[in-house]
């Protein structure tokens, strides 16, 4: 692994000109690179075990002046992923990190930074697939200005929203990640989660009132509110995880504890646990987390109606009905029952084994929900072949449920598609499991 620290930008000059050695410069730039390469051993080589970047680039780069000027401080370091891909990575680091090494302080704080930024480095993936979701949606929205229509906000709003959504599920990651791995406290407080509540709330009105038309000013959120709702992200992925299933309930309660004391009772193996499954997720899974999270955290019937105007057509018992299903513990007459009010009959089984073959044939399945299919196709083969009937019917009504793009979210909703499926599948899953423990 090269590492190369680059000063194109002359700030060597400048701290020569303030007596700094180039002795003592060359030093600095040591250091910054032992951090980005420590970093890196960690999170690729121990979390995700997978082979190190080939080559990594770090700028140093002047103050952010209105940065500066803010109270709350300003970036030490910065992930560039649009020069970056797997194996090269670009970062950026600012003058008065090196200012901090010279005065031996600030250094600890670095460190997390780097680590902070070499977990957006090693997240790329899901960074690109979110940013080919969005770049679609911004092509949409370029063709329909040139096309003048004016008074349609809808793609418009649906990126502005998943920007919203894309935004915290990659900095709780990073947050998330570079806590855990540095075993640093982390409050998370019944306030601090209320402040995410309302940073949704406050997306999901905004949001609304753009596709009613009623909204025609600023409708950024102010700064303030997204820094307090950005200091409970890693607690909200984590909760997210849990509930999905993706890390076990053991593992995230002693997660929590630790956050929350600094008294981390977790092994290397079980922080990288945690770490690969944060990994993993992608944004339409982060905002089914979120769904299946319920109105503590993420009220369901804002999504659900922000969805229903984004498809233009949509049955509001069956958004009831669905909405019933989150809420309640699933049980298998409450799941069939459900099933049937929304979707009206099952499809037959030549129509599953139809669509099932066009399912697991796409490619943008296969690239995009991995994971998706992996369930589907034990649902599929268990539909087929175990014994028991209703372990049978429970598997079809899911399909079904998946198979029908017009369903409660219509899937050709970019990232929210799926969203309901994901849902769908999941409790079958649990329901199946369960059934197998009897």
């Amino acid at each position: 692994m090269n590492i190369t620290v680059r000063d194109e930008q002359g700030i060597g000059m400048l701290f020569m000109m303030e007596g700094v050695s180039q002795e003592q410069f060359l030093q600095v730039k040591r250091i910054i690179g032992q951090q980005f390469r420590w970093a890196a051993q960690v999170v690729f080589g121990e979390v995700l075990q997978r082979e190190l970047p080939d080559t990594i680039m770090i700028d140093l780069g002047q103050n952010d002046c209105k940065e500066l000027a803010k109270e709350e401080g300003v970036r030490m370091a910065e992930f560039n992923a649009e020069l970056s891909s797997g194996s090269h990575l670009f970062f950026s680091v600012r003058e008065f990190v090196i200012r901090g090494i010279l005065e031996q302080n600030g250094l600890e704080e670095f460190t997390v930074t780097v680590c902070h930024e070499m977990i957006h480095a090693a997240d790329l993936a899901m960074l690109a697939k979110s940013y080919r979701l969005l770049s679609g949606l911004g092509k949409e929205i370029e063709e329909e200005y040139m096309q003048q229509n004016y008074g349609d906000y809808t793609n418009a709003t649906l990126l502005r929203t998943l920007v919203v959504f894309n935004r915290y599920r990659g900095e709780g990651v990073a947050i998330l990640g570079s806590h855990l791995l540095m075993k640093r406290e982390f409050p998370t407080t019944r306030e601090m989660i209320g402040a995410f509540c309302v940073i949704y709330l406050m997306t999901m009105v905004r949001a609304q009132h753009r596709l009613n038309g009623e909204y025609e000013g600023d409708d950024t959120i102010d700064e303030a509110t997204i820094a307090v709702a950005y200091q409970v992200a890693p607690a909200i992925l984590l909760l997210v995880l849990d509930k999905r299933g993706d890390v076990r309930k053991e593992l995230s309660k002693k997660a929590f504890v630790g956050l929350n004391t600094g008294n981390f009772d977790l092994t290397d193996e079980e922080v990288n646990e945690i770490l690969r499954a944060s990994f993993s997720l992608d944004l339409s899974g982060y905002i089914q987390g979120l769904l299946l999270l319920g109105d503590a955290i993420a009220p369901i019937q804002p999504l659900l109606e922000f969805c229903a105007r984004l498809q233009r057509d949509w049955d509001d018992d069956n958004m009831k009905e669905f909405a019933r299903l989150v809420r309640q513990p699933a049980t298998v007459s409450s799941f069939k029952s459900v099933m049937r009010k929304i979707m009206g009959s099952r499809m037959s089984k030549e129509e599953l084994d139809h669509e099932y073959e066009t399912f697991v044939g796409n490619p943008v399945v296969a690239a995009d929900y991995p994971q998706m299919k992996e369930k589907v196709i034990r649902l599929y083969q268990m539909q087929k072949t175990d014994v028991d009937p209703d372990k049978r019917s429970i598997a079809q009504w899911a399909l079904t449920y998946l198979f029908d793009e017009q369903d409660v979210i219509h899937d050709d909703i970019v990232a929210l598609g799926f969203v309901d499926d994901m849902t769908v599948i999941d409790y079958a899953l649990k329901m199946l499991k369960d059934a197998d423990r009897k």
